[in-house]
């Protein structure tokens, strides 16, 4: 198997930092670079579920984001791994699965913690890609 990029999401909770500690060490072993991805939800979810609207991230936003992610990748930096940050506005499923496709990602290392009712409507199951 040949890995050479790692897309690792984060919503910046405790299952998510152990994802990222997993494709740390993943990445290491296989040589390959990090795509690091934050999704910030839309403002506003329309009634027809597709399109988010809202108002849109100002650079101010985007930039403290960005900041936030890489912080939460600084063993990978640190041990000499590549790391690429990215910051979307969406439905997460949506576009986690799109940054994977358009990468393209070999392999995508996400936490777990399954969202039950409402949550789960809008926001999608977080145990459809698992590693």
């Amino acid at each position: 198997m040949n890995i050479t990029r790692i897309l690792c999401p984060t919503d910046f909770s405790e299952a998510s930092a152990h994802a990222i500690d997993l494709a740390v060490v993943l990445a290491a072993a296989y040589r390959a670079r990090i795509a690091a991805v934050h999704v910030a939800l839309p403002a506003v979810v329309p009634f027809e579920i597709g399109t988010p609207s809202g108002v849109s991230l100002d650079g101010a936003e985007i930039d403290a984001l960005v900041a936030k992610t890489t912080a939460l990748f600084s063993t990978a930096s640190r041990t000499g791994i590549d790391l690429d940050v990215f910051v979307d506005r969406g439905f997460p499923a949506d576009r986690i699965l799109h940054r994977a496709a358009s990468l393209p990602a070999d392999v995508v290392v996400m936490g777990t913690h399954g969202s039950r009712g409402f949550e789960r409507l809008v926001l999608g199951s977080r145990r459809a890609v698992r590693c």
